[in-house]
């Protein structure tokens, strides 16, 4: 079977259909997961946060061209710092702990039809263990396939 992209999930606001393009295909786009005037709330919140932690130099920029993605250790295993931030290439922006840094962040976690999609692949037992953003930039390139749980 020759699969293309008009047969991969494409954006819905229908639960049911979720949840079958997560048994076949393993994700979905749900559209509209978050209603206005959250998602709002939630994009100018992340604004103000990676804004600040680019002023604290406490930002976690990465995936430039110049950027050897993994190579982030120095020769003894321990991170260096260093390697994310601009000068050294990197063009992306991530802020981590999102559910330590605004009240929206977790308002987004509790809308009821995210949750039901969610619940749909793990049950009703959910533990958070990530809840990131990545700001794309132009110029980023793409991730290659990896793990982040070893």
């Amino acid at each position: 079977m020759t699969v293309t992209k008009h047969d991969l999930p494409r954006p819905t606001e229908d639960l049911e259909r979720a949840a079958r393009d997560i048994d076949r295909w393993g994700y979905c786009l749900l559209q509209n997961a978050l209603p206005e005037p959250l998602l709002s709330r939630c994009l100018q919140r992340l604004d103000e946060q990676a804004q600040a932690e680019k002023q604290l130099g406490q930002a976690f920029e990465d995936g430039g061209p110049e950027q050897q993605w993994g190579a982030f250790r120095d020769e003894n295993g321990r991170l260096r710092p260093e390697a994310f931030t601009a000068e050294n290439g990197g063009v992306n922006q991530r802020v981590w702990m999102l559910v330590n840094k605004g009240r929206c962040f977790i308002d987004a976690l509790e809308q009821e039809r995210v949750l039901e999609t969610v619940r749909h692949v793990l049950g009703d037992e959910i533990l958070v263990s990530s809840f990131t953003a990545n700001i794309a930039k132009p110029g980023g390139v793409p991730m290659p396939l990896h793990t982040d749980q070893w």
